[in-house]
C-alpha cells in the first residue's frame, strides 16, 4: 500500500527511517546497510527527498581530511507532523498480525485510534469501550508506541459509563467522538447512535 502511494520501496524505507528517527542523522553506506538496498537507489532518492526539503543534508568535519555527509529529516518541513502521522498510520493499518489483536481482545466493544494516529489534537490517542484484559491490552499498546515512537495516552470505559457519559454530553467524550479517528473493532455504535449520538459520518473504519 505504502509504495503504492509514494512509487519507491527504497524512498519508503528511507520515508520510515528518517520519520520514527528525528533525531538521528545518516550516511549514505549506512543507509545501504541498514536498509539493504543498493548504494544507487540510496543515493537517487536522497536526491530527490532533499529536493523536496523532506529531508537535510549536514556536513560534519572532523579534520581538515574529512568532510563526511549525513542526513536527517528536515523537521521543519511543512507537512513533517502530517507525514509522520501518516506513515504511522499506514505502517498499524497494514500490519495485519495487530489489527487481528485488536479485533480479537477479549471484552472490548468498541476500539478506535485518534490523536497522534490521526493527527489532530485530542485528550487521548486510543478510546477503548468494554471490559479488556488489562495485560493484554498494555501489550497492544506497548506495540503501538513501538511502531509511533510515541506516548499514547488512552481511556477505557465500560459499556455502561460509556453510555452515561453520552446521556449526560461529557465533554471530554464528545471532543473525542467529534475528531477524526480510525475504528478498528465496533460492536457498539449501531445499537445506541439512533438514541445518542451520530458516529457513521466520524467514523473512519479499517
Amino acid at each position: 500500500m505504502v509504495q503504492k502511494l509514494f512509487g519507491s520501496n527504497t524512498r519508503v524505507k528511507l520515508l520510515k527511517l528518517f520519520l520514527f528517527n528525528p533525531n538521528e542523522k545518516y550516511f549514505v553506506r549506512e543507509l545501504t546497510r541498514i536498509l539493504d538496498e543498493h548504494i544507487n537507489s540510496i543515493r537517487r532518492e536522497l536526491e530527490n527527498l532533499l529536493s523536496m526539503e523532506i529531508i537535510k543534508e549536514i556536513r560534519i568535519t572532523k579534520d581538515t581530511k574529512s568532510n563526511k555527509k549525513y542526513y536527517k529529516i528536515n523537521t521543519g518541513f511543512g507537512i513533517y507532523n502530517e507525514l509522520r502521522a501518516l506513515f504511522a498510520k499506514l505502517e498499524i493499518v497494514s500490519e495485519d498480525e495487530l489489527k487481528n489483536k485488536i479485533k480479537e481482545l477479549k471484552g472490548v466493544e468498541y476500539f478506535a485510534l485518534t490523536g497522534v494516529f490521526c493527527s489532530v489534537s485530542s485528550p487521548i490517542d486510543i478510546l477503548v469501550i468494554g471490559n479488556p484484559n488489562q495485560e493484554e491490552l498494555n501489550n497492544i499498546i506497548t506495540q503501538l508506541e513501538t511502531t509511533t515512537e510515541e506516548e499514547i495516552n488512552y481511556t477505557v470505559m465500560s459499556k455502561e459509563e460509556f453510555i452515561h457519559r453520552l446521556d449526560l454530553t461529557d465533554k471530554f467524550l464528545y471532543e473525542v467522538l467529534d475528531k477524526s479517528k480510525i475504528v478498528l473493532k465496533d460492536n457498539i455504535t449501531a445499537d445506541i447512535s439512533a438514541k445518542y449520538y451520530d458516529f457513521k459520518d466520524l467514523d473512519n473504519r479499517s
